[in-house]
């Protein structure tokens, strides 16, 4: 939807990944993955108006994948950080 905006897509990426809203939408259970996108996109715009701009804009597979592979980084970096801990509770 950022593209449909024609917003900047390297100023939207690092701006979402570092909001509140994507925090929240880290966590076990949140309200915000049930969702519709057009709320989510009303919620950046909300919060990130400041940070945002229209410009160079990536194309959808580049922002699907870029999505997909932070949602994985939080996955595999959560089940580190478990590990870690219940290493660090054994010792």
């Amino acid at each position: 939807m950022s593209i449909d905006k024609e917003l900047d897509s390297e100023i939207f990426i690092k701006a979402f990944m570092n909001s509140s809203l994507a925090k929240k939408l880290d966590l076990k259970y949140s309200h915000l993955q049930w969702a519709g996108k057009e709320y989510i996109m009303e919620c950046i715009l909300d919060e990130m108006k400041d940070k945002l701009k229209v410009g160079k804009t990536y194309d959808k597979e580049m922002m699907y994948w870029t999505g997909y592979l932070y949602r994985k980084g939080i996955i595999i970096l959560e089940k580190q950080v478990k590990i870690y801990i219940n290493k660090q509770m054994h010792i």
